[in-house]
């Protein structure tokens, strides 16, 4: 018999499946990557206080002038953190912001108590001149 007879299935076989299953594996790991970075983006900008701080952002003529109108949240990637637990939570973010005219980053702390957030810092950051608009000054 010869030595190709011999050997079994993974014999002849184990240098093709072991390079394409570990492919396999990597595909799966940055697949599951992609997906789980995408939720949490998704999750930081559609979160309660990154729209009721975007809402105060576009009722602000100031901000309008600077940015144009409409304004909505950029393609950047928002980073910081919120957490929360029932009524109460805590939000650090910085989010990607543009209109028509001009791109920034909206930068807010906020607690939440009683199921209602306050913020604490609520400040754009115009990319272009680098001025700082502060919303929560009357």
């Amino acid at each position: 018999m010869t030595d190709l007879q011999q050997k079994d299935w993974w014999g002849r076989n184990w240098k093709w499946v072991v390079p394409s299953g570990c492919a396999g594996c990597l595909v799966v790991f940055i697949a599951f990557f992609l997906i789980v970075f995408g939720a949490v983006i998704t999750l930081l900008k559609e979160s309660p206080v990154s729209q009721e701080a975007l809402g105060q952002l576009q009722a602000s003529p100031v901000v309008t002038a600077a940015l144009g109108a409409p304004i909505e949240i950029g393609g950047g990637i928002p980073s910081g953190n919120v957490s929360t637990s029932g009524g109460s939570g805590e939000a650090d973010l910085a989010i990607p912001v543009q209109g028509p005219n001009a791109k920034g980053t909206l930068y807010l702390k906020a607690t939440k108590n009683a199921g209602r957030w306050s913020f604490s810092l609520l400040e754009l950051a115009i990319e272009e001149t680098g001025e700082r608009i502060n919303l929560l000054s009357p």
